[in-house]
């Protein structure tokens, strides 16, 4: 009955358009279930004729060319993945190469306790990108489960501690609404990804300019802002910053691994939000979270 309905709806439609159209659809016959395509053409002033064929081959061939191409698709991102994740990794590894080499032939010791701090730097900076690269593998296994986020009480402690780091201290600025709505997520992920964006606010701006952070309610979502007076971002770059390991300057001396941006707009996905941008380059730059709230929390 359904698909009698549906025939009907298509032949009245190509009999007022004088327009063919297609409509495919599957059905269990002897040989299991089959694919088929009806091109339904009008061929008189209150008459169609439809042509019917088995595509059931056809997709299955499509099919696998799609699943060929994916595959494709995946080996090449995992190739530069691994290409561009070997480069972080060398150039750490070679400083502490290097640093572990001239500690053995050095006897100043202000001149070796330099050379310790600087392998220790390095062991420093590896471990955090393998915890970021962690964290996007896990970022694509999350459990589905979800759990309500009170946001002033996680915003709030997030100001809290940023501010007591050195490159941060009292240049974070804060607004946050006390009644932001529910929103269902990961606590741990969107604290750090809203930590990710303030982070780079402060490398990205000058050491005593402020950072403005802001949560307020809109419709039925929350707003989470940051705000920074920094470079800001040219055009041509606002197309790629969320891209994994883009920077902006080939030679990578900009600091960070490339990772942070990925990461935030992954989690913001995985929360069912969006994450926007506007910069103009010596200006600063505004980021800008959209998160659904549960609609009985939204206030009137």
């Amino acid at each position: 009955p359904e698909m009698a309905n549906t025939l009907m709806r298509l032949y009245q439609e190509v009999l007022d358009n004088q327009r063919m159209v297609v409509y495919e659809y599957e059905l269990a016959v002897i040989s299991g279930l089959r694919q088929f395509e009806a091109r339904i053409v009008p061929s008189g002033e209150d008459e169609t004729v439809t042509f019917v064929r088995d595509v059931t081959a056809l997709r299955q061939a499509e099919k696998q060319a799609l699943e060929l191409a994916l595959e494709q698709e995946r080996v090449h991102l995992l190739t530069e993945f691994i290409r561009t994740a070997s480069h972080e990794f060398l150039t750490p590894l070679a400083i502490i190469n290097s640093s572990a080499d001239l500690i053995l032939r050095i006897e100043d010791p202000d001149h070796r306790r330099e050379k310790v701090s600087q392998i220790t730097q390095q062991v420093s900076h590896v471990s955090k990108l393998v915890e970021m690269l962690l964290t996007v593998v896990t970022l694509e296994t999350l459990h589905p489960d979800k759990n309500p986020i009170d946001l002033p009480d996680l915003v709030g402690g997030l100001c809290i501690e940023m501010r007591t780091l050195p490159e941060i201290g009292d240049r974070l600025r804060s607004t946050i609404a006390l009644d932001l709505p529910v929103v269902n997520g990961y606590p741990a992920h969107l604290r750090m990804a809203i930590r990710n964006l303030i982070e780079n606010a402060a490398r990205y701006s000058k050491s005593d300019a402020p950072i403005f952070l802001r949560a307020f309610a809109q419709d039925a979502e929350v707003i989470i802002e940051v705000e920074d007076t920094g470079i800001g971002i040219s055009q041509e770059s606002i197309g790629h910053i969320f891209d994994t390991f883009w920077r902006s300057d080939e030679a990578h001396t900009t600091p960070g691994f490339g990772l942070g941006l990925a990461i935030t707009r992954k989690v913001v996905e995985l929360h069912g939000g969006r994450i926007e941008v506007t910069s103009e380059v010596g200006k600063g730059s505004l980021f800008r979270i959209r998160l659904p709230a549960e609609r009985s929390d939204v206030p009137e």
